[in-house]
């Protein structure tokens, strides 16, 4: 019965995802691969029919952003450390010989991870508060922003920067540098907020832009462990 289930649950996500979540569509489908593959679909027959709908659709997001996307929900639930083209692979159903072509080593394909994670962030978190009112108003966009992308778990399991950053902190080199660079950036552009707060008298006069966008920033990692 928990395979019917489970099944039934995987179709039906796949059929709402094509009509209402284009986007989500390789989500459901790197799921129906894991639970096809821990026999947990009875009948995969009764899967093919929409499988062929989604293979067919020239509106489904393209492969690239579908490797892409991928790569980091991997990242995220599996750390950068235990990224390798094998697993990538087996994840999006393509040959080790084909990612080969488009990352030669495991630090190009970790430093691909974080480009994509990097680029996801800006879209949910950063952007949304960069079109808000300049100032305070700034701040509080950008948590809102993050609250909600930790909670609707845009990566499986939070934040993809929280987790590698405890991750990677050990481990010198260029995804390190890079993951670093994000998170001062990140700081920088909360910083910037609160200064402009501050010149608009909308915070305490002896407020520090610095030591607030420092706060701020640890309670909004913080958050992603709760």
């Amino acid at each position: 019965f928990e395979g019917l289930s489970r099944q039934e649950t995987d179709l039906a996500d796949l059929k709402r995802t094509m009509r209402y979540d284009r986007l989500g569509v390789n989500d459901v489908l790197l799921r129906v691969e894991k639970d096809y593959k821990q026999n947990l679909i009875p009948e995969p027959a009764c899967l093919l029919p929409t499988l062929d709908q989604v293979a067919a659709d020239e509106h489904i997001i393209d492969i690239a952003r579908d490797r892409a996307r991928a790569l980091a929900a991997l990242g995220r639930e599996h750390g950068l450390a235990g990224l390798s083209i094998g697993n990538l692979a087996a994840a999006i159903g393509i040959s080790k010989s084909g990612l080969y072509a488009h990352f030669g080593s495991k630090e190009e394909l970790q430093l691909a991870t974080v480009a994509e994670a990097e680029r996801i962030l800006t879209e949910e978190v950063v952007q949304p508060a960069l079109a808000a009112r300049p100032g305070l108003a700034q701040l509080a966009a950008a948590c809102e922003a993050f609250f909600s992308y930790v909670q609707r778990r845009v990566f499986p399991g939070g934040c993809f920067f929280a987790a590698t950053a405890l991750e990677m902190g050990a481990r010198p080199g260029p995804v390190k540098d890079r993951l670093a660079a994000i998170q001062s950036d990140f700081t920088a552009l909360l910083r910037s907020f609160a200064a402009t707060a501050l010149e608009q008298h909308e915070l305490p006069a002896g407020e520090s832009p610095d030591w607030l966008a420092f706060e701020m920033h640890a309670i909004l990692l913080g958050a992603d462990t709760k």
